[in-house]
């Protein structure tokens, strides 16, 4: 019995780290974005990635001509090697509830709802970050 259970449980532990991203020292992850080949500002950029049971996260807000640089989760700059989800939000179409209810429109966004996904299933924007690699151009359509 313990041989089995030793088995399962080898079993589950190469099954839950195939694939594992974000391991190693954060290196700098750097960039433009464009959404219809038009670098933006004021876009809220977010990498997410899950590995070895802890999850990594950094976002940036892009700058002037679509500039952003990765600020990890721990506030210094850059993120573990790994493959990381990317999240775009259009800041400019974030409104206060106040506005809202003082009936102030929304504003629509530039940034596609596929983009905004936070998950496997429907995000359809995915970086590998590499040592040695520190630019990472984001190109929305």
């Amino acid at each position: 019995m313990k041989f089995r259970t030793g088995l399962v449980l080898a079993a589950l532990v190469v099954a839950t780290c195939t694939g594992c991203s974000g391991t190693g020292a954060p290196v700098p992850v750097a960039g433009t974005i464009t959404v219809k080949k038009k670098p933006e500002a004021n876009l809220l950029i977010q990498f997410s990635s899950a590995a070895a049971g802890k999850t990594y996260t950094g976002s940036a807000t892009s700058t002037e001509g679509g500039k952003f640089e990765i600020v990890g989760a721990d506030g210094k700059p850059g993120l573990p090697p790994g493959e990381y989800f990317v999240t775009v939000v259009d800041r400019n179409s974030e409104i206060e509830d106040e506005d809202l209810a003082k009936g102030k429109r929304i504003p629509p966004s530039r940034v596609e709802k596929k983009y905004m996904a936070p998950d496997e299933k429907t995000n359809l924007l995915k970086v590998k970050v590499e040592a040695g690699k520190t630019t990472y151009d984001l190109i929305l359509d």
